[in-house]
Protein backbone atom coordinates (compact mmCIF):
# COMPACT_ATOMS: atom_id res chain seq x y z
CA UNK A 1 0.00 0.00 0.00
CA UNK A 2 1.45 3.41 -0.95
CA UNK A 3 2.21 5.62 2.04
CA UNK A 4 2.96 9.35 2.04
CA UNK A 5 5.56 10.88 4.36
CA UNK A 6 5.50 14.67 4.55
CA UNK A 7 8.86 16.41 4.80
CA UNK A 8 7.96 20.12 5.13
CA UNK A 9 11.48 21.02 6.28
CA UNK A 10 12.86 19.91 2.89
CA UNK A 11 10.74 22.36 0.87
CA UNK A 12 12.61 24.60 -1.54
CA UNK A 13 9.63 26.79 -2.50
CA UNK A 14 6.24 27.54 -0.96
CA UNK A 15 3.02 25.78 -2.04
CA UNK A 16 1.74 28.75 -4.08
CA UNK A 17 4.90 28.93 -6.20
CA UNK A 18 4.90 25.16 -6.71
CA UNK A 19 1.24 25.11 -7.82
CA UNK A 20 1.79 27.99 -10.27
CA UNK A 21 4.77 26.24 -11.86
CA UNK A 22 3.13 22.80 -12.02
CA UNK A 23 -0.35 23.50 -13.29
CA UNK A 24 -1.55 22.72 -16.80
CA UNK A 25 -0.01 25.96 -18.05
CA UNK A 26 3.37 24.30 -17.52
CA UNK A 27 2.65 21.18 -19.56
CA UNK A 28 5.68 19.96 -21.58
CA UNK A 29 6.23 21.11 -25.13
CA UNK A 30 6.82 18.72 -28.00
CA UNK A 31 8.13 20.21 -31.21
CA UNK A 32 10.32 22.76 -29.47
CA UNK A 33 9.66 26.44 -29.05
CA UNK A 34 9.67 27.22 -32.76
CA UNK A 35 5.96 26.65 -33.32
CA UNK A 36 3.17 28.62 -31.65
CA UNK A 37 0.89 25.65 -30.90
CA UNK A 38 3.66 23.28 -29.83
CA UNK A 39 2.76 21.79 -26.46
CA UNK A 40 -0.78 23.18 -26.53
CA UNK A 41 -2.56 20.50 -28.60
CA UNK A 42 -3.44 17.12 -27.11
CA UNK A 43 -4.79 13.81 -28.36
CA UNK A 44 -8.44 13.14 -27.57
CA UNK A 45 -7.79 9.37 -27.51
CA UNK A 46 -4.75 9.02 -25.22
CA UNK A 47 -4.35 12.62 -23.86
CA UNK A 48 -0.72 12.78 -25.02
CA UNK A 49 0.66 16.09 -26.30
CA UNK A 50 0.66 16.33 -30.09
CA UNK A 51 3.99 16.67 -31.85
CA UNK A 52 4.27 19.64 -34.23
CA UNK A 53 6.44 19.28 -37.33
CA UNK A 54 7.04 21.00 -40.65
CA UNK A 55 7.23 19.07 -43.93
CA UNK A 56 7.24 20.56 -47.43
CA UNK A 57 6.60 23.97 -45.94
CA UNK A 58 3.42 22.89 -44.16
CA UNK A 59 3.08 22.79 -40.39
CA UNK A 60 1.12 19.85 -39.00
CA UNK A 61 0.54 18.01 -35.74
CA UNK A 62 0.06 14.35 -34.86
CA UNK A 63 0.03 12.04 -31.85
CA UNK A 64 3.40 10.26 -31.77
CA UNK A 65 2.14 7.92 -29.05
CA UNK A 66 -0.84 6.70 -31.08
CA UNK A 67 1.27 6.51 -34.24
CA UNK A 68 3.77 4.25 -32.45
CA UNK A 69 0.96 2.11 -31.04
CA UNK A 70 -0.45 1.63 -34.54
CA UNK A 71 3.01 0.85 -35.89
CA UNK A 72 3.52 -2.02 -33.44
CA UNK A 73 0.00 -3.34 -33.89
CA UNK A 74 -1.37 -2.19 -30.53
CA UNK A 75 -3.95 -0.02 -32.32
CA UNK A 76 -5.71 -0.51 -35.62
CA UNK A 77 -5.75 3.19 -36.48
CA UNK A 78 -4.98 6.65 -35.16
CA UNK A 79 -6.30 10.13 -35.84
CA UNK A 80 -3.45 10.99 -38.19
CA UNK A 81 -1.99 14.37 -39.13
CA UNK A 82 -3.84 17.67 -38.92
CA UNK A 83 -2.90 21.13 -40.10
CA UNK A 84 -2.02 23.52 -37.28
CA UNK A 85 -3.64 26.24 -39.39
CA UNK A 86 -6.91 24.36 -38.98
CA UNK A 87 -6.37 24.30 -35.22
CA UNK A 88 -5.81 28.07 -35.29
CA UNK A 89 -9.04 28.53 -37.25
CA UNK A 90 -10.85 26.53 -34.58
CA UNK A 91 -9.39 28.72 -31.81
CA UNK A 92 -10.27 31.91 -33.70
CA UNK A 93 -13.85 30.62 -34.02
CA UNK A 94 -14.00 29.93 -30.27
CA UNK A 95 -12.66 33.40 -29.44
CA UNK A 96 -15.26 35.06 -31.65
CA UNK A 97 -18.06 33.15 -29.94
CA UNK A 98 -16.82 33.56 -26.36
CA UNK A 99 -15.86 37.24 -26.70
CA UNK A 100 -18.61 38.46 -29.02
CA UNK A 101 -20.33 41.76 -28.16
CA UNK A 102 -23.25 40.14 -26.34
CA UNK A 103 -21.07 37.77 -24.28
CA UNK A 104 -18.59 40.55 -23.48
CA UNK A 105 -21.34 42.85 -22.24
CA UNK A 106 -22.74 40.08 -20.02
CA UNK A 107 -19.28 39.45 -18.56
CA UNK A 108 -18.81 43.17 -17.91
CA UNK A 109 -22.17 43.25 -16.16
CA UNK A 110 -20.85 40.59 -13.79
CA UNK A 111 -17.68 42.63 -13.34
CA UNK A 112 -19.71 45.69 -12.41
CA UNK A 113 -21.61 43.61 -9.86
CA UNK A 114 -18.27 42.47 -8.44
CA UNK A 115 -17.17 46.08 -8.26
CA UNK A 116 -20.19 46.74 -6.07
CA UNK A 117 -22.09 49.25 -8.19
CA UNK A 118 -24.94 50.47 -5.97
CA UNK A 119 -23.59 48.71 -2.87
CA UNK A 120 -21.92 51.89 -1.57
CA UNK A 121 -25.29 53.65 -1.35
CA UNK A 122 -26.77 50.68 0.50
CA UNK A 123 -23.79 50.58 2.84
CA UNK A 124 -24.20 54.32 3.55
CA UNK A 125 -27.87 53.71 4.39
CA UNK A 126 -26.90 50.98 6.88
CA UNK A 127 -24.27 53.27 8.44
CA UNK A 128 -26.85 56.08 8.91
CA UNK A 129 -29.36 53.66 10.44
CA UNK A 130 -26.67 52.26 12.75
CA UNK A 131 -25.67 55.74 13.93
CA UNK A 132 -29.32 56.60 14.59
CA UNK A 133 -30.08 53.44 16.58
CA UNK A 134 -26.81 53.81 18.52
CA UNK A 135 -27.87 57.30 19.65
CA UNK A 136 -31.27 55.88 20.64
CA UNK A 137 -29.57 53.16 22.71
CA UNK A 138 -27.42 55.73 24.49
CA UNK A 139 -30.45 57.93 25.22
CA UNK A 140 -32.49 55.01 26.58
CA UNK A 141 -29.54 53.83 28.69
CA UNK A 142 -29.34 57.30 30.32
CA UNK A 143 -33.07 57.24 31.08
CA UNK A 144 -32.76 53.79 32.65
CA UNK A 145 -29.89 54.95 34.85
CA UNK A 146 -31.89 58.00 35.98
CA UNK A 147 -34.96 55.93 36.91
CA UNK A 148 -35.32 55.07 40.58
CA UNK A 149 -37.81 52.27 39.87
CA UNK A 150 -37.86 49.68 37.11
CA UNK A 151 -39.64 50.85 33.97
CA UNK A 152 -40.70 47.84 31.87
CA UNK A 153 -41.49 50.02 28.83
CA UNK A 154 -38.05 51.68 28.79
CA UNK A 155 -36.42 48.33 29.41
CA UNK A 156 -38.26 46.75 26.47
CA UNK A 157 -37.43 49.67 24.16
CA UNK A 158 -33.76 49.47 25.15
CA UNK A 159 -33.62 45.73 24.42
CA UNK A 160 -35.32 46.20 21.04
CA UNK A 161 -32.93 49.05 20.11
CA UNK A 162 -29.92 46.99 21.21
CA UNK A 163 -31.06 44.02 19.10
CA UNK A 164 -31.51 46.31 16.07
CA UNK A 165 -28.05 47.79 16.63
CA UNK A 166 -26.48 44.30 16.67
CA UNK A 167 -28.33 43.39 13.47
CA UNK A 168 -27.10 46.53 11.68
CA UNK A 169 -23.55 45.90 12.91
CA UNK A 170 -23.64 42.39 11.41
CA UNK A 171 -24.97 43.80 8.14
CA UNK A 172 -22.21 46.41 8.03
CA UNK A 173 -19.54 43.76 8.69
CA UNK A 174 -20.96 41.72 5.81
CA UNK A 175 -20.68 44.74 3.51
CA UNK A 176 -17.05 45.29 4.52
CA UNK A 177 -16.17 41.61 4.09
CA UNK A 178 -17.69 41.48 0.58
CA UNK A 179 -15.99 44.67 -0.55
CA UNK A 180 -13.32 44.02 -3.20
CA UNK A 181 -9.73 44.77 -2.28
CA UNK A 182 -7.93 47.77 -3.76
CA UNK A 183 -6.01 45.54 -6.20
CA UNK A 184 -9.14 43.68 -7.27
CA UNK A 185 -11.01 46.95 -7.79
CA UNK A 186 -8.18 48.23 -10.01
CA UNK A 187 -8.24 44.95 -12.00
CA UNK A 188 -12.01 45.14 -12.51
CA UNK A 189 -11.86 48.78 -13.64
CA UNK A 190 -9.08 47.94 -16.12
CA UNK A 191 -11.02 44.97 -17.55
CA UNK A 192 -14.15 47.09 -17.93
CA UNK A 193 -12.28 49.53 -20.16
CA UNK A 194 -11.12 47.08 -22.83
CA UNK A 195 -12.49 44.92 -25.63
CA UNK A 196 -10.49 41.68 -25.36
CA UNK A 197 -11.20 40.09 -28.75
CA UNK A 198 -8.81 42.24 -30.82
CA UNK A 199 -6.00 41.80 -28.28
CA UNK A 200 -6.43 38.03 -28.06
CA UNK A 201 -6.54 37.71 -31.84
CA UNK A 202 -3.08 39.29 -32.03
CA UNK A 203 -1.77 36.71 -29.59
CA UNK A 204 -3.21 33.88 -31.67
CA UNK A 205 -1.67 35.34 -34.83
CA UNK A 206 1.79 35.15 -33.27
CA UNK A 207 2.44 38.84 -32.67
CA UNK A 208 5.04 38.97 -29.89
CA UNK A 209 7.53 36.81 -28.02
CA UNK A 210 6.87 33.13 -28.80
CA UNK A 211 7.38 31.68 -25.32
CA UNK A 212 5.27 34.41 -23.73
CA UNK A 213 2.48 33.83 -26.26
CA UNK A 214 2.53 30.08 -25.61
CA UNK A 215 2.22 30.69 -21.87
CA UNK A 216 -0.66 33.12 -22.44
CA UNK A 217 -2.48 30.76 -24.82
CA UNK A 218 -2.01 27.92 -22.36
CA UNK A 219 -3.89 29.92 -19.70
CA UNK A 220 -6.54 31.03 -22.16
CA UNK A 221 -7.08 27.51 -23.56
CA UNK A 222 -6.46 24.98 -20.76
CA UNK A 223 -7.33 22.14 -23.15
CA UNK A 224 -7.25 21.87 -26.93
CA UNK A 225 -7.87 18.24 -27.89
CA UNK A 226 -8.10 16.66 -31.33
CA UNK A 227 -11.01 14.23 -30.86
CA UNK A 228 -12.12 13.07 -34.32
CA UNK A 229 -11.40 12.98 -38.06
CA UNK A 230 -14.93 12.50 -39.49
CA UNK A 231 -13.75 12.71 -43.11
CA UNK A 232 -10.87 13.83 -45.27
CA UNK A 233 -9.79 17.47 -44.79
CA UNK A 234 -11.90 17.71 -41.61
CA UNK A 235 -11.05 17.60 -37.91
CA UNK A 236 -13.00 18.01 -34.68
CA UNK A 237 -11.52 19.71 -31.62
CA UNK A 238 -12.73 20.03 -28.04
CA UNK A 239 -11.60 23.43 -26.77
CA UNK A 240 -11.81 24.57 -23.16
CA UNK A 241 -11.55 28.33 -22.90
CA UNK A 242 -11.12 30.37 -19.71
CA UNK A 243 -13.09 33.53 -20.44
CA UNK A 244 -12.16 35.12 -17.12
CA UNK A 245 -8.49 34.53 -17.83
CA UNK A 246 -9.00 36.04 -21.30
CA UNK A 247 -10.13 39.35 -19.80
CA UNK A 248 -7.27 39.23 -17.30
CA UNK A 249 -4.66 38.50 -19.99
CA UNK A 250 -5.95 41.24 -22.28
CA UNK A 251 -5.88 43.76 -19.41
CA UNK A 252 -2.63 42.36 -17.93
CA UNK A 253 -4.31 41.97 -14.53
CA UNK A 254 -5.21 39.07 -12.28
CA UNK A 255 -8.28 36.93 -12.97
CA UNK A 256 -11.31 38.37 -11.16
CA UNK A 257 -14.10 36.00 -12.28
CA UNK A 258 -13.47 32.32 -12.95
CA UNK A 259 -15.58 31.38 -15.95
CA UNK A 260 -14.94 28.55 -18.39
CA UNK A 261 -16.71 27.15 -21.42
CA UNK A 262 -16.12 23.99 -23.44
CA UNK A 263 -16.83 23.99 -27.17
CA UNK A 264 -16.64 21.18 -29.71
CA UNK A 265 -15.68 22.65 -33.07
CA UNK A 266 -15.40 21.09 -36.52
CA UNK A 267 -12.92 22.52 -39.02
CA UNK A 268 -12.93 21.65 -42.71
CA UNK A 269 -10.78 22.97 -45.52
CA UNK A 270 -11.24 22.87 -49.27
CA UNK A 271 -9.23 20.38 -51.32
CA UNK A 272 -8.09 23.04 -53.79
CA UNK A 273 -6.09 26.25 -53.50
CA UNK A 274 -6.66 28.91 -52.39
CA UNK A 275 -7.69 27.16 -49.21
CA UNK A 276 -11.12 27.96 -47.86
CA UNK A 277 -11.99 27.12 -44.27
CA UNK A 278 -15.38 26.15 -42.90
CA UNK A 279 -15.68 26.20 -39.10
CA UNK A 280 -18.80 25.38 -37.10
CA UNK A 281 -19.76 24.77 -33.49
CA UNK A 282 -21.04 21.28 -32.69
CA UNK A 283 -21.53 21.65 -28.92
CA UNK A 284 -21.07 24.35 -26.31
CA UNK A 285 -21.34 24.08 -22.52
CA UNK A 286 -20.53 26.51 -19.71
CA UNK A 287 -18.75 25.45 -16.53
Amino acid sequence: EPRTFDRPHLRVVDDETWNICNDRASRPHRGGRRHLLAGLLSCGECSATLTVKVARGRESAYCASCATAKGVGAKSAFLGYVSTMGARKALEHVLERIFCDKATEEFKRRLRERLGSGREQEKARVERALAQVTRACERLARHLRDQCDDDPILDREYKEASAERRRLERELRAFNAARPSKDERAAVEQQLRLEPLAILRKLLNGEGDLEKMQAVLSRLFPRIALVARPRRHAAVYTVEVAAGAGFALAAETKTVIERREVMKVEVQCSAHRPTRWLVRTLESTAE
